[in-house]
Protein backbone atom coordinates (compact mmCIF):
# COMPACT_ATOMS: atom_id res chain seq x y z
CA UNK A 1 0.00 0.00 0.00
CA UNK A 2 1.54 3.39 -0.98
CA UNK A 3 1.47 6.21 1.98
CA UNK A 4 -1.27 8.28 2.13
CA UNK A 5 -0.82 12.12 0.74
CA UNK A 6 -0.27 14.05 3.73
CA UNK A 7 0.74 17.57 4.76
CA UNK A 8 4.47 17.55 5.55
CA UNK A 9 7.01 19.50 7.14
CA UNK A 10 10.75 18.88 8.82
CA UNK A 11 11.42 18.34 12.51
CA UNK A 12 13.55 20.87 13.12
CA UNK A 13 13.07 24.20 11.27
CA UNK A 14 16.26 26.21 10.61
CA UNK A 15 14.95 29.66 11.67
CA UNK A 16 11.76 31.82 13.43
CA UNK A 17 10.78 34.63 11.14
CA UNK A 18 10.48 38.05 13.31
CA UNK A 19 6.57 38.11 13.21
CA UNK A 20 6.74 35.04 14.76
CA UNK A 21 8.94 35.76 17.58
CA UNK A 22 6.98 38.94 18.25
CA UNK A 23 3.67 36.91 18.17
CA UNK A 24 5.47 34.50 20.88
CA UNK A 25 6.60 37.11 22.95
CA UNK A 26 3.28 38.73 23.02
CA UNK A 27 1.52 35.10 23.82
CA UNK A 28 4.44 35.12 26.69
CA UNK A 29 4.16 38.59 28.32
CA UNK A 30 7.94 39.84 27.88
CA UNK A 31 10.53 40.97 24.81
CA UNK A 32 13.36 37.66 24.65
CA UNK A 33 17.28 38.56 25.10
CA UNK A 34 18.51 40.19 22.09
CA UNK A 35 20.99 37.93 21.19
CA UNK A 36 18.61 35.00 21.72
CA UNK A 37 16.42 36.96 19.01
CA UNK A 38 19.34 36.88 16.37
CA UNK A 39 19.95 33.38 17.36
CA UNK A 40 16.42 31.94 16.93
CA UNK A 41 16.23 33.80 13.70
CA UNK A 42 19.20 31.67 12.11
CA UNK A 43 18.26 28.27 14.32
CA UNK A 44 14.97 27.50 16.29
CA UNK A 45 16.22 25.30 18.48
CA UNK A 46 19.24 23.83 18.31
CA UNK A 47 22.29 23.18 20.83
CA UNK A 48 24.37 26.20 22.44
CA UNK A 49 27.80 25.72 24.52
CA UNK A 50 27.50 28.18 27.62
CA UNK A 51 28.06 28.63 31.46
CA UNK A 52 30.73 25.30 31.22
CA UNK A 53 27.39 23.23 29.74
CA UNK A 54 25.46 21.97 27.07
CA UNK A 55 22.21 23.45 26.73
CA UNK A 56 18.60 22.90 24.47
CA UNK A 57 16.96 25.94 23.51
CA UNK A 58 13.07 25.70 22.72
CA UNK A 59 11.73 26.51 19.30
CA UNK A 60 9.03 29.07 19.10
CA UNK A 61 6.36 27.11 18.61
CA UNK A 62 4.24 29.46 16.64
CA UNK A 63 6.12 28.86 13.49
CA UNK A 64 5.11 25.32 13.00
CA UNK A 65 2.18 24.18 10.88
CA UNK A 66 -1.06 23.03 12.72
CA UNK A 67 -0.77 19.68 11.03
CA UNK A 68 2.41 19.24 13.15
CA UNK A 69 4.36 19.97 16.52
CA UNK A 70 8.08 19.66 17.92
CA UNK A 71 7.82 17.94 21.28
CA UNK A 72 8.95 20.28 22.88
CA UNK A 73 8.46 24.49 22.65
CA UNK A 74 9.21 27.97 24.50
CA UNK A 75 5.89 28.10 25.28
CA UNK A 76 5.20 24.58 26.46
CA UNK A 77 8.47 24.26 28.55
CA UNK A 78 7.59 27.63 30.41
CA UNK A 79 4.20 26.16 31.45
CA UNK A 80 6.04 23.20 32.82
CA UNK A 81 8.66 25.01 34.12
CA UNK A 82 5.90 27.30 36.10
CA UNK A 83 4.39 24.15 37.45
CA UNK A 84 7.91 22.61 38.73
CA UNK A 85 8.60 25.99 40.45
CA UNK A 86 5.39 26.15 42.19
CA UNK A 87 5.99 29.50 43.49
CA UNK A 88 4.83 33.00 42.45
CA UNK A 89 7.91 34.34 40.96
CA UNK A 90 7.75 31.39 38.16
CA UNK A 91 5.32 33.48 36.35
CA UNK A 92 6.79 36.26 35.85
CA UNK A 93 9.62 34.14 33.92
CA UNK A 94 10.26 32.37 30.93
CA UNK A 95 12.14 28.83 30.25
CA UNK A 96 14.30 29.29 27.11
CA UNK A 97 16.60 26.36 27.38
CA UNK A 98 17.61 23.07 29.65
CA UNK A 99 20.78 21.24 30.14
CA UNK A 100 18.88 17.96 29.68
CA UNK A 101 19.42 16.92 33.37
CA UNK A 102 16.19 18.90 35.03
CA UNK A 103 18.39 22.32 35.03
CA UNK A 104 16.36 25.13 33.24
CA UNK A 105 17.72 28.76 31.45
CA UNK A 106 15.28 31.35 32.31
CA UNK A 107 14.86 35.19 31.46
CA UNK A 108 12.71 37.85 32.74
CA UNK A 109 11.22 40.57 31.88
CA UNK A 110 14.22 42.79 31.90
CA UNK A 111 15.93 40.37 29.77
CA UNK A 112 18.27 39.13 32.96
CA UNK A 113 19.07 35.17 32.53
CA UNK A 114 18.83 32.55 35.23
CA UNK A 115 19.96 29.07 35.91
CA UNK A 116 16.72 27.46 37.52
CA UNK A 117 17.58 24.41 39.46
CA UNK A 118 14.71 22.36 40.48
CA UNK A 119 16.65 19.37 42.68
CA UNK A 120 17.21 22.34 45.13
CA UNK A 121 14.77 25.05 43.96
CA UNK A 122 17.81 27.28 43.45
CA UNK A 123 17.82 30.55 41.15
CA UNK A 124 21.20 31.49 39.97
CA UNK A 125 21.80 34.97 37.53
CA UNK A 126 23.81 34.26 34.91
CA UNK A 127 25.56 36.04 32.13
CA UNK A 128 25.34 34.35 28.44
CA UNK A 129 27.90 35.56 26.34
CA UNK A 130 26.99 34.43 23.29
CA UNK A 131 23.69 32.84 22.21
CA UNK A 132 25.35 31.37 19.18
CA UNK A 133 27.91 28.94 20.36
CA UNK A 134 27.33 25.89 19.21
CA UNK A 135 30.52 23.82 19.63
CA UNK A 136 28.16 20.55 20.69
CA UNK A 137 25.67 19.11 18.98
CA UNK A 138 23.00 17.13 20.57
CA UNK A 139 23.69 13.71 21.42
CA UNK A 140 22.65 10.92 19.63
CA UNK A 141 19.73 9.30 22.06
CA UNK A 142 18.47 12.99 22.47
CA UNK A 143 17.90 13.54 19.11
CA UNK A 144 16.20 9.82 19.00
CA UNK A 145 14.19 10.91 21.84
CA UNK A 146 12.98 13.94 20.50
CA UNK A 147 12.82 12.05 17.46
CA UNK A 148 10.19 9.73 18.80
CA UNK A 149 8.26 12.55 21.31
CA UNK A 150 7.46 14.21 17.81
CA UNK A 151 6.24 10.92 15.97
CA UNK A 152 3.82 10.41 19.26
CA UNK A 153 2.19 13.80 19.15
CA UNK A 154 1.18 12.34 15.97
CA UNK A 155 -0.27 8.68 16.25
CA UNK A 156 -2.06 10.51 19.22
CA UNK A 157 -4.22 12.01 16.25
CA UNK A 158 -5.16 8.66 15.24
CA UNK A 159 -6.61 6.99 18.53
CA UNK A 160 -8.63 10.64 18.94
CA UNK A 161 -10.09 10.33 14.85
CA UNK A 162 -8.22 13.69 14.21
CA UNK A 163 -5.92 11.52 11.56
CA UNK A 164 -6.83 9.05 9.43
CA UNK A 165 -3.04 7.64 8.65
CA UNK A 166 0.31 9.57 9.99
CA UNK A 167 3.49 8.67 7.88
CA UNK A 168 6.99 8.87 9.00
CA UNK A 169 9.61 9.04 6.47
CA UNK A 170 13.15 10.83 4.98
CA UNK A 171 14.31 12.91 2.17
CA UNK A 172 16.42 10.36 -0.13
CA UNK A 173 15.46 7.03 -0.77
CA UNK A 174 11.52 6.43 -0.18
CA UNK A 175 11.92 4.82 3.04
CA UNK A 176 8.62 5.02 5.28
CA UNK A 177 6.67 3.67 8.06
CA UNK A 178 3.09 4.47 7.98
CA UNK A 179 0.09 3.81 10.73
CA UNK A 180 -3.11 4.13 9.95
CA UNK A 181 -6.72 2.83 11.74
CA UNK A 182 -10.17 2.15 10.71
CA UNK A 183 -12.10 2.89 13.89
CA UNK A 184 -10.99 -0.67 15.02
CA UNK A 185 -7.58 -1.89 14.52
CA UNK A 186 -4.18 0.30 14.18
CA UNK A 187 -2.57 -1.46 11.36
CA UNK A 188 2.01 -0.41 10.58
CA UNK A 189 3.23 -0.81 7.61
CA UNK A 190 6.85 -0.67 6.89
CA UNK A 191 8.34 -0.59 2.87
CA UNK A 192 9.03 -3.55 2.05
CA UNK A 193 11.67 -3.99 -1.27
CA UNK A 194 8.96 -4.94 -3.74
CA UNK A 195 8.21 -1.10 -3.57
CA UNK A 196 11.64 -0.23 -3.89
CA UNK A 197 13.86 0.32 -7.22
CA UNK A 198 15.64 -2.78 -7.75
CA UNK A 199 18.95 -1.67 -7.44
CA UNK A 200 18.04 -0.16 -3.78
CA UNK A 201 15.98 -3.35 -2.77
CA UNK A 202 18.88 -5.48 -3.55
CA UNK A 203 21.03 -3.77 -0.54
CA UNK A 204 18.41 -3.02 1.72
CA UNK A 205 16.25 -6.65 1.33
CA UNK A 206 18.76 -8.32 3.59
CA UNK A 207 18.73 -5.85 6.07
CA UNK A 208 14.98 -5.69 6.42
CA UNK A 209 14.74 -9.41 6.90
CA UNK A 210 17.69 -9.46 9.61
CA UNK A 211 15.82 -6.72 11.45
CA UNK A 212 12.80 -6.51 10.89
CA UNK A 213 11.18 -9.72 12.65
CA UNK A 214 12.78 -8.99 15.79
CA UNK A 215 11.13 -5.40 16.20
CA UNK A 216 7.55 -7.44 15.39
CA UNK A 217 7.06 -7.03 12.04
CA UNK A 218 5.81 -9.64 9.89
CA UNK A 219 7.11 -10.08 6.30
CA UNK A 220 5.00 -9.17 3.28
CA UNK A 221 2.80 -12.21 1.58
CA UNK A 222 1.08 -12.44 -1.27
CA UNK A 223 -2.26 -12.67 0.61
CA UNK A 224 -1.78 -9.07 1.50
CA UNK A 225 -0.58 -7.80 -1.85
CA UNK A 226 0.80 -4.63 -1.20
CA UNK A 227 4.50 -5.77 -0.38
CA UNK A 228 5.22 -3.72 2.89
CA UNK A 229 5.83 -5.31 6.22
CA UNK A 230 2.73 -5.28 8.61
CA UNK A 231 1.88 -4.96 12.49
CA UNK A 232 -1.17 -4.29 13.67
CA UNK A 233 -3.15 -4.10 17.40
CA UNK A 234 -6.82 -3.49 18.57
CA UNK A 235 -7.40 0.04 18.93
CA UNK A 236 -8.18 -0.24 22.24
CA UNK A 237 -4.83 -1.97 23.11
CA UNK A 238 -2.49 0.76 21.03
CA UNK A 239 0.13 2.93 22.96
CA UNK A 240 1.32 6.19 20.60
CA UNK A 241 4.17 6.46 22.47
CA UNK A 242 5.62 2.25 21.83
CA UNK A 243 4.58 2.70 18.11
CA UNK A 244 6.10 6.21 17.59
CA UNK A 245 9.66 4.38 19.49
CA UNK A 246 8.50 1.31 16.79
CA UNK A 247 8.58 3.72 13.77
CA UNK A 248 12.07 5.31 14.85
CA UNK A 249 13.55 2.27 15.65
CA UNK A 250 12.15 0.42 12.69
CA UNK A 251 14.03 3.21 10.08
CA UNK A 252 17.01 3.91 12.17
CA UNK A 253 17.48 0.32 12.61
CA UNK A 254 16.56 -1.45 9.73
CA UNK A 255 16.37 1.56 7.11
CA UNK A 256 19.54 3.52 7.91
CA UNK A 257 17.75 6.53 8.45
CA UNK A 258 19.11 9.44 10.97
CA UNK A 259 16.22 9.80 13.61
CA UNK A 260 17.21 13.77 13.08
CA UNK A 261 16.48 13.70 9.04
CA UNK A 262 12.60 12.28 10.37
CA UNK A 263 9.71 14.11 8.33
CA UNK A 264 6.01 13.18 9.80
CA UNK A 265 2.52 13.59 7.51
CA UNK A 266 -1.04 13.45 8.69
CA UNK A 267 -3.69 12.49 6.19
CA UNK A 268 -7.25 13.98 7.52
CA UNK A 269 -9.55 11.77 8.55
CA UNK A 270 -11.55 12.27 6.60
CA UNK A 271 -11.22 13.39 2.13
CA UNK A 272 -7.65 11.65 1.91
CA UNK A 273 -6.28 10.23 -1.20
CA UNK A 274 -3.66 7.84 -1.77
CA UNK A 275 -0.24 9.36 -3.36
CA UNK A 276 1.67 6.59 -5.80
CA UNK A 277 5.34 5.19 -4.57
Amino acid sequence: MAPAAVRKSRRAPRGATKSQIRSEESALGLRLPEGLRRRLTRLNGGSLFALGDVWYLFPIGAQLSSARRLATSISRETAQFRAEAGAGFANELVAVADNAAGDYLVVDASSRVYVWRPRDATMEEVKVDDWFAEEWEPSASRVRAEATLSVEGALEGLASGDHRAVVIDAPGPDFYVQFSTDGQRVAGEAIGSANMPRLVAYHVDPRLRAKLPPLGWSPPTEAEGHGNWTISWPLNDWDAGKAASLAVRTLEEAYGVDPGDLMIGEAPARGGRQKEL
